[in-house]
C-alpha cells in the first residue's frame, strides 16, 4: 500500500475541508487549487504532472492552442516575463482558466525529477497564458525552487508562503486581466 500510495499519491483541486475557512480567502473562478498528498519525485513525477494536466483542465487548453496554431500556422507568444498575460480564449465548463494554484505545503521534499515536472508546467502554463503561483511555506522546498532556477521563470511575487496569500495573489491577477480585456474592449468600441 506504501508504494503504491508514493506512486499514486490522492490529487485534488480546490479547497478542502482541512483548510481553515475562516482565514482562508476563496478563489474567484478561473483560479485552480491543485494539491498532491506526497512530494513530486522520481517515482510520481510523471504522475503529477499528468494529474495537474487533467484536473485543471491545461491539458485541453493547451491542445486546443496547438489546433489553433496549426490552423493559422502562425506562433504568437501568449505570455512574456514582465506578466503580461493574455486571458486564455478557450473556455472549460463555461470559465475561463487564468490561475493555477500549486499547494506545496505538505511536501516534505522534491528531487530532480519533481523538480524537471515543476519546469515544464511552468512552461506550459506560459504557453497557455495561464499565471501559475506556488503556496510554499517549507524552507527547504523554497530552497530547491530558488536554486534549480524555478523561481527565476517566475514573476518575483508568484513564490508565496500560505495558500491564502496564493489565493489572494490569484484572485488579484484574475481582476487584473478583467480590467485589461475591459479596457481592450473600451478601446475597440470607440
Amino acid at each position: 500500500g506504501v508504494i503504491y500510495r508514493s506512486q499514486r499519491p490522492l490529487c485534488s483541486t480546490g479547497l478542502t475541508e482541512k483548510h481553515d475557512t475562516s482565514t482562508t480567502t476563496f478563489p474567484l473562478p478561473g483560479v485552480v487549487i491543485f494539491r498532491m498528498t506526497s512530494s513530486p519525485c522520481f517515482i510520481n513525477a510523471a504522475y503529477f504532472g499528468n494529474q495537474i494536466h487533467k484536473k485543471t483542465g491545461l491539458k485541453k487548453i493547451l491542445r486546443a492552442l496547438k489546433k489553433n496554431n496549426k490552423k493559422k500556422d502562425i506562433n504568437i507568444p501568449l505570455y512574456t516575463k514582465k506578466s503580461k498575460l493574455v486571458n486564455t480564449e478557450i473556455e472549460d465548463g463555461g470559465l475561463s482558466l487564468k490561475v493555477i494554484i500549486i499547494d506545496c505545503i505538505s511536501f516534505t521534499f522534491i528531487d530532480i525529477v519533481g523538480l524537471n515536472t515543476m519546469k515544464t508546467l511552468i512552461e506550459d502554463c506560459q504557453t497557455a497564458s495561464i499565471a501559475l503561483i506556488f503556496a510554499c511555506g517549507d524552507k527547504n522546498i523554497r530552497r530547491a525552487l530558488k536554486t534549480s532556477g524555478i523561481s527565476e521563470r517566475l514573476p518575483v511575487d508568484y513564490l508565496c508562503y500560505t495558500l491564502s496569500e496564493a489565493v489572494q495573489l490569484g484572485n488579484k491577477e484574475v481582476q487584473k486581466q478583467e480590467n485589461l480585456s475591459s479596457a481592450k474592449e473600451a478601446l475597440e468600441i470607440e
